[in-house]
């Protein structure tokens, strides 16, 4: 699994029962059973994407909207009832009214027989655009965190491809995209693109755990052509501005980030500093959201703004990590900056491995953040 470097992971909407009364009969009939979105969820809460049950987990969302009515939800999920070993599953949505009604879920990308990513495979993020593979030109990218390590070390970024949201996704030959060299390290891992050019340039976004510390970093990737992809130079992104929850250094990995065009902003959700110490104790409680001039992420330095946090007061779960921004193909926010939507995953405290098995994929509106600005 993808534990980042301090150790870090995982990221489910409610049921709606639909109740219909009955004239005449002092009865309520339950007949239908829909997932809910935004709609129908308590103001100021957020809500389960969906139930699951039995040994498994659900966490680290990428969550795409196709068009109006139709939306894709990827998501590191066991195989195995009770084993530790992550593969990405894929659930579709399909507008109902205001709900959103889940398709049940399906496998997308599964480790490797052997190499790199052999033991796990996660925190898929998927765009659109053009990229041409063994003569073939794909519509849609997977970038995703691969391991050949039970530890969480020696993580490394891969990328598949596929003409459908559906699937089938074709890894490709030349994997990782994203190498590194030390068995004995966190690696690189936790990729967030997005387009720059809706063709095959895009940012690519992921966090960095070695001798040097946590951070995250960019490059400009240009993979219209995997017979020779083009990939640039690491770039740290700036930490002005973000904030811990006790005041300290400011640690960053494991963001998410959309593109706001009409306001030319980055947006970005973010895991909160310092865990707490009961277990489990790798991964946050809080999360953060914040935005910052397009310039920033240009240039290599500017400031964010803090624009509210995610914490156990609006979720009623004890650790809330793993997250994501509600985008559209190219990496564009959807609901601009006053509408947008965060997916996270919420789970129990509790010894590990069986804290594992409460972690499910919620949401929460952007009016639901805790200490929200104004500007």
């Amino acid at each position: 699994m993808s534990e980042d470097w301090s150790e870090i992971m995982k990221k489910p909407k409610k049921y709606l029962v639909l109740l219909i009364g009955v004239i005449g009969i002092a009865f309520i009939m339950v007949i239908a059973v829909l997932q809910v979105g935004p709609a129908g969820n308590t103001p100021g809460k957020a809500w389960l994407e969906w139930t699951e049950t039995g040994n498994y987990y659900n966490y680290c969302p990428s969550y795409i909207e196709a068009s109006d009515t139709e939306r894709y939800l990827y998501y590191c999920k066991n195989q195995i009832e009770g084993q530790i070993k992550d593969s990405i599953y894929m659930r579709s949505g399909t507008r109902n009214g205001e709900a959103w009604e889940w398709s049940a879920d399906s496998v997308a990308l599964i480790p490797g027989e052997s190499g790199w990513d052999s033991i796990h495979v996660c925190d898929p993020d998927v765009k659109k655009g053009n990229f041409i593979y063994d003569d073939h030109t794909y519509v849609y990218v997977m970038f995703y965190l691969g391991s050949d390590k039970s530890n969480n070390n020696h993580n490394q970024i891969g990328v598949a491809f596929s003409d459908n949201l559906n699937g089938p996704w074709i890894k490709w030959q030349g994997n990782p995209l994203i190498t590194y060299g030390f068995a004995s390290d966190w690696g690189r891992g936790q990729p967030s693109a997005i387009s720059v050019d809706e063709k095959g340039k895009l940012l690519l976004f992921y966090s960095c755990g070695d001798r040097d510390g946590t951070r995250m970093v960019y490059r400009n990737v240009d993979l219209s052509n995997m017979n020779d992809p083009i990939i640039g130079d690491e770039v740290i992104v700036p930490t002005d501005g973000l904030t811990e929850a006790d005041g300290s250094q400011v640690i960053l990995h494991n963001g998410a980030l959309a593109y706001d065009k009409a306001t030319d902003r980055f947006y970005m959700v973010r895991p909160r500093h310092p865990f707490e110490k009961a277990a489990p104790s790798y991964i946050s409680t809080e999360l953060e959201v914040a935005y910052t001039p397009a310039s920033t992420i240009w240039n290599g330095s500017g400031t964010w703004m803090v624009e509210g946090h995610i914490t156990s007061e609006q979720t009623d779960k004890e650790r809330n990590h793993n997250s994501c921004l509600l985008t559209d193909v190219w990496g564009g926010l959807v609901g601009g900056r006053n509408h947008y939507q965060i997916n996270f995953t919420g789970s129990d405290t509790g010894e590990f491995p069986a804290n594992l098995w409460t972690y499910r994929i919620y949401g929460i509106g952007k009016e639901s953040l805790k200490k929200q600005i104004k500007d």
